[in-house]
């Protein structure tokens, strides 16, 4: 399923202020309003890949290092060489909406690829085990550092959440033509529940509302 294929029908975000587990609201984040499209339903390919590989790797003692792995490092990155300390990934989010959706597409199949070699060399270790999607705006990010902070990195500095959860990058028609407007683009991602809480606490502080959980 491409990123495109993912635009059914309007969802609504969680406030950001609401509790992880707490019923779906349909509150948007932050005065942000509604992102005008769907966002992958938890049996897509993608999402199932995600939540596959981050079963075995998710850490609630390293939320920083343990879901940025070299393999899926993207090109304009390096992965974390030490315990913290700021870490940013505007190189990504610097690109074109084009250049990005082809980032994460090589990255969704790069770790298509490593799980296959994992299945077929008997390597393949964990099943996937609950999670919840999350949605991140960059085009909304202020970089303040605090999501990074509370998140025990967790998010990097531009709000970003690790690499390895990311499923999809989904890019709209402008709501106003020639002007950017909240969720024009955004990135999906999956957040393992053991991480659950390290990502409320971020999108608890995050002032510009660029992070939230995506309402099912």
């Amino acid at each position: 399923m491409t990123s495109t294929a993912l635009l059914h029908r309007d969802r609504k975000l969680h406030h950001a202020q609401s509790c992880v587990g707490c019923p779906h609201t349909g509150h948007a984040a932050k005065g942000q309003g509604t992102i005008p499209s769907v966002v992958a339903p938890l049996d897509s390919k993608e999402t199932s890949e995600t939540a596959t590989w981050c079963a075995s790797r998710a850490d609630p003692r390293d939320p920083f290092r343990s879901l940025r792995s070299v393999e899926l490092c993207p090109a304009e990155l390096s992965p974390p060489t030490r315990d913290r300390g700021s870490f940013r990934s505007t190189p990504v989010w610097g690109l074109s909406t084009n250049a990005i959706t082809r980032r994460i597409a090589d990255l969704v199949e790069t770790r298509r690829k490593h799980l296959s070699t994992e299945r077929s060399n008997g390597t393949w270790s964990c099943a996937a085990k609950p999670g919840k999607l999350l949605v991140y705006d960059p085009g909304a990010n202020l970089a303040d550092g605090a999501a990074e902070v509370e998140s025990d990195g967790f998010f990097d500095c531009d709000n970003a959440p690790p690499w390895d959860t990311w499923v999809a990058f989904v890019v709209n028609t402008p709501r106003r033509a020639g002007k950017w407007t909240p969720w024009d683009h955004y990135l999906i991602a999956w957040i393992p529940e053991v991480l659950h809480g390290h990502a409320q606490r971020g999108i608890d502080v995050n002032p510009e509302g660029c992070i939230a959980w995506l309402s099912r």
